[in-house]
Order: C-alpha cells, then sequence, then structure tokens
C-alpha cells in the first residue's frame, strides 16, 4: 500500500477499489504502514553513528528479491547445505580456513523456496569464512520435532555487530518467511541459526491474478496461526502448483485473462492427485450453484472479509 500511493502515486480510492477494503480501512492500514515503516528504518540506526555503508546494498537485495517467485517446497536441507559448502570451498581454502559440515544420520526435508535456500546458505558460509579470526568454520544441521536448524558458528574478529555482518543472510530469511537468529559479541564466537520449518500446519494456494487481492488474503491469514500463502498468478501453474505442494485449501478465482477458474476447478477435480483438496471459489460472480455443481468446497463473493474467508477455510478443512 505504501509502494502504490507514495511511490507509484495510486490515488486512495483505487488502492481501496482494488483491495477490497473501505477507504477508511485504507487509511488506517496507511498509517500503520508509515509507523512500520519508521520503525523498520530505526532498527538499521544504531545512534550517533553515520549511516551504515552496507545499507544500500541491503536495499537493492531487498529490491531484488521482490521479483523472485517465492513458492514454499519440500527441500533436502543436507544437500543444499553440501552444495553450498562446495561453493565456498575456494573461498575457504584461499583464506586457508577449515569449514566443517556436520550432518545427522536422520533425513532433512524442510519447507524453503529451493531457489533461495542455497543462496542464503552460501551467504552464511561466505560471511563465516571472510569474517573468521581463526582458520575453523563449523556449519552444524540439526533436526527437530517441527523445525530443521543450520547453524553456521566461528570465532569472530573485533569489528561490527554480528547482525551486521549478517544483514543480507536476514533479508534473504526473512523474505523466504524463515526463522533467524544470531548469537554472540564482536571479538567473541558468533553463530548465525537459519531455521525452517519441517511442516506448516496449513498451506493455502491462491489462484489470482490480482496483486491487491493475494496481498490482501496474505494478511489476512497473517493473523492466523499456522497458515502459509503459496500463490500462483497464472492459473496455468495451479494444477502443477497444487499436485506438488498438496495445499490444505486452494483459493480460486474465476475471471482470469490466461485461464478461467472453471477450467482450473474441473482439472483440479478430475485428476487423483488433487481431486481431495478443498477448493474455495472466490468471485466477484454469483455463482454458487455452478461452482458447487463442478465441486467447489465453499464459495465466497468478492469483495471477502478477514472473517468470511477465515470461516470458509474452516469449512474447507471441515470436509
Amino acid at each position: 500500500m505504501l509502494a502504490q500511493h507514495f511511490v507509484e502515486g495510486v490515488p486512495l480510492a483505487q488502492i481501496a477499489e482494488e483491495m477490497h477494503l473501505s477507504e477508511r480501512q485504507v487509511y488506517r492500514d496507511l498509517a500503520r504502514g508509515e509507523e512500520g515503516l519508521a520503525d523498520l528504518l530505526a532498527s538499521h540506526v544504531t545512534p550517533g553513528a553515520p549511516p551504515s555503508a552496507t545499507a544500500e546494498p541491503v536495499e537493492l537485495l531487498q529490491d531484488e528479491l521482490q521479483t523472485i517467485s517465492l513458492q514454499p517446497a519440500p527441500v533436502d536441507v543436507a544437500i543444499a547445505l553440501n552444495s553450498a559448502a562446495e561453493t565456498v570451498t575456494p573461498l575457504a581454502s584461499e583464506r586457508h580456513v577449515t569449514l566443517d559440515v556436520q550432518l545427522p544420520a536422520e533425513p532433512l526435508e524442510a519447507l524453503a523456496r529451493p531457489a533461495l535456500l542455497r543462496q542464503t546458505l552460501v551467504q552464511m558460509l561466505s560471511v563465516a569464512i571472510r569474517s573468521a579470526a581463526t582458520r575453523q568454520v563449523r556449519a552444524i544441521a540439526r533436526c527437530g520435532s517441527q523445525a530443521v536448524t543450520v547453524a553456521v558458528s566461528f570465532p569472530a574478529q573485533p569489528g561490527p555487530l554480528p547482525e551486521q555482518l549478517f544483514s543480507e543472510v536476514r533479508c534473504l530469511a526473512q523474505a523466504q518467511r524463515l526463522g533467524w537468529r544470531v548469537e554472540g559479541e564482536p571479538g567473541g564466537q558468533v553463530t548465525g541459526n537459519l531455521i525452517l520449518p519441517t511442516r506448516y500446519s496449513h498451506i493455502a494456494l491462491v489462484v489470482e491474478d490480482n496483486k491487491g487481492a493475494i496481498e490482501l488474503y496474505r494478511r489476512f491469514l497473517a493473523g492466523a496461526e499456522g497458515w502459509e500463502l503459496a500463490e500462483a498468478a497464472d492459473p496455468r501453474l495451479a494444477f502443477e502448483m497444487a499436485r506438488t505442494l498438496q495445499p490444505s485449501v486452494v483459493i480460486l478465482d474465476i475471471l482470469m485473462p490466461q485461464q478461467d477458474g472453471w477450467s482450473v476447478l474441473q482439472m483440479l477435480r478430475t485428476q487423483p492427485e488433487t481431486m481431495h483438496i478443498p477448493v474455495l471459489v472466490c468471485s466477484v460472480f454469483a455463482e454458487l450453484d455452478l461452482a458447487a455443481a463442478l465441486g467447489a468446497s465453499a464459495y465466497l463473493k468478492k469483495p471477502v472479509s478477514q472473517l468470511q474467508l477465515l470461516a470458509a477455510l474452516q469449512r474447507c478443512l471441515g470436509q
């Protein structure tokens, strides 16, 4: 909303219409956004210190991450970590650093964005190698009941705070909605912890070409614990994503330029890999009977409120 209004110059009335909100709600959300942006900027500034030289690269990274498709999928963390270690081996050899990777015997499958997980691990190891005060960097992967943790530890040189060393890693983790925690002090033992969920309670796959509607659903689900949102802006990708992710619910729009939602619904209902997945149709059309006849589990007419969406999702899960 901040970007639309202040960067693209979109009037608030148009934003309200696109996001299916009242103008009063848009004003409230915009005010909260401004406060959140101010807090975010303040968190990157040390009182009395000049602006950080790393601020600009991090901002550029954040802009670039917005253009990357970020869909969660099952990944083997052990394979990703070993691959990342191979990538940074020349850097470790050049700096005479020994890289010790420790993996458990049990499988390390977690949910992550495959396109970014390996890059995140490479960045973690690279930071550790370049910042190590001695010739030892250790990467340990552990599997818990609900998460896989990759911990990269090293004795740090005196200088920047650990959070500053890992600023780009933090940015990558946030983009993937992964957990991130740094422990230690400058000149002491520092550990960066990347935390990957082994499963979400529920995944909602949104098949919708309107980015404003997708963000609205994302905001609605952010307040509901245990939900992860995956998006298919192109309905032609819906079946393959549903087959791979096996979401708890598919939220389906009808009016889309590449392929109409009725065709998507029929495909999902006729294929054995997806026919069991509940489908919630959200559309401007009042076609409840047609949706039910084609196998939809629930139907909502836009605009949709948060209470309506959450109630419909619960009905879908109860089937």
